[in-house]
């Protein structure tokens, strides 16, 4: 109940509501009742500041309803007022002037003066709303004389209370006379004990101050110590990830260069070759099958050079980016026979940092070849999400999946590769599978957009 009232006043209606329903449930569970109104009353406080007065109208009813069981006036007349307070938010006067009028009778038998006024000033107010000034007149008038009566009240007893401490200072100045003519003749014995107490707690103050000047400076060289420990743990977990760095943007760019040299060195080369063994053919008929042949095979290496230098590092990639990539990977998978590869994006023209556009294109180059060697899949699925500052990627696949806990060395490989570039990328991912469901990844990137 107090936890309520502390977030009550704080204005967290919500937390207070959850902890004043617990009260609740423990004054049941304890049957005891007097406790059990009170919650209901700091409840209704809560939903009334909500502005929701039917729950708050309920929980003051059973308040009001249990305190009428056991006897509690105080409880009885708190919800009686408050259902009067409630009424006059919503309109209903004559209601609110029936509540307030039960206030009065309750309060007819304690001794709770300041709960009168407030009555008479809400009957006042009520009235006075309403028109009827005869009546509004009445309230006030019982209002200020009560008000009146309480203030002479408080007067007589402020002055009373003066009187009394007057008195007692007096008492005490007689007392403190009689105390210095006892002290006076304790003074020389009293002046002796000083000057050696003094000097004895002066050499142990200087020892305590030695002994905590000897901790504030191990205790500060230890502090040091670990600062410096932890200066060198940051330095030394920076330099692995710069390194770390420096070495995957490595291999991408000698990737860009090997895949440049294939299509521009070899590939270049082998349709020279193939040019020159067509030329060869005209000229000796009689080794056309040969040079045919040979013709066939050059061509395939020419594909397959360029099937190389494409993985490495697609063309698409560099020229036109991310999405330009991903959709001619999941064309040309689509064309697969017993495959479908579908790919969907909320942005068509997004371009992100050629470092991150690298990465997510190698991730999803993984996925692929995981779904291709292992999953035996039928449909394959990839959806990019671009945000503000955020790119969500989620792949899935139909395939036989597999435990997550007990995936085999070739798959556990390729998802530590997925993990450890999503890492650099200082994102997260989630994947999800099981044996004969399937499976989905889930990859949330910080992106930069240029």
């Amino acid at each position: 109940m107090y936890i309520g009232i502390v977030y009550t006043r704080k204005g967290d209606y919500k937390k207070a509501i959850e902890y004043f329903n617990q009260g609740i449930e423990f004054a049941l569970k304890s049957k005891n009742k007097s406790e059990y109104a009170f919650l209901l009353i700091n409840k209704s406080t809560v939903y009334y500041e909500l502005g929701d007065y039917l729950n708050g109208i309920d929980d003051i009813k059973e308040a009001l309803k249990v305190s009428r069981e056991i006897g509690h006036i105080q409880i009885e007349y708190s919800a009686l007022y408050s259902l009067g307070t409630i009424c006059i938010e919503q309109g209903m006067y004559q209601d609110a002037i029936d509540y307030f009028d039960s206030v009065l009778i309750v309060l007819e038998n304690t001794n709770s003066p300041q709960t009168y006024l407030l009555s008479f000033n809400k009957l006042y107010s009520i009235y006075e709303t309403l028109g009827d000034y005869k009546n509004a007149f009445h309230y006030q008038t019982k209002y200020i004389q009560l008000k009146d009566s309480l203030y002479s009240v408080e007067k007589m007893e402020t002055i009373n209370n003066l009187e009394l401490k007057y008195q007692k200072k007096e008492n005490e100045a007689k007392i403190l006379v009689l105390e210095n003519e006892n002290l006076k003749k304790d003074l020389s014995i009293r002046e002796k004990t000083t000057q050696r107490n003094i000097i004895s707690y002066t050499a142990l103050g200087i020892f305590l101050f030695l002994i905590l000047l000897f901790a504030f400076y191990r205790q500060r060289i230890n502090k040091n110590r670990i600062i410096a420990e932890q200066q060198i743990k940051q330095l030394e977990e920076e330099k692995k990830l710069l390194a770390a760095r420096s070495l995957v943007e490595g291999q991408e760019e000698e990737r860009k260069r090997i895949a440049k040299d294939l299509h521009d060195g070899i590939g270049v080369l082998l349709s020279t070759a193939k040019m020159q063994f067509t030329a060869l053919k005209d000229k000796n008929p009689e080794n056309k099958d040969l040079v045919d042949k040979a013709g066939k095979l050059l061509e395939q290496a020419s594909v397959d050079v360029r099937r190389i230098s494409h993985n490495m590092m697609p063309g698409l990639l560099t020229k036109y980016g991310l999405n330009e990539a991903l959709a001619d990977l999941f064309e040309q998978l689509d064309e697969t026979p017993g495959l479908s590869a579908k790919m969907d994006t909320n942005e068509e023209s997004k371009r992100l940092v050629e470092n991150q556009e690298i990465m997510l294109y190698r991730i999803v180059q993984e996925l692929v070849n995981n779904t291709l060697k292992h999953a035996v899949a039928k449909n394959i699925s990839l959806n990019l999400n671009y945000t503000d500052d955020i790119l969500k990627l989620h792949y899935a696949d139909d395939g036989v999946g597999f435990e997550i806990d007990k995936q085999t060395e070739n798959i556990s490989i390729g998802l530590k590769g997925i993990e450890s570039r999503v890492s650099f990328l200082s994102g997260e991912v989630n994947m999800e599978s099981e044996t004969g469901g399937g499976f989905r990844c889930y990859i949330e990137i910080p992106v930069e957009y240029v």
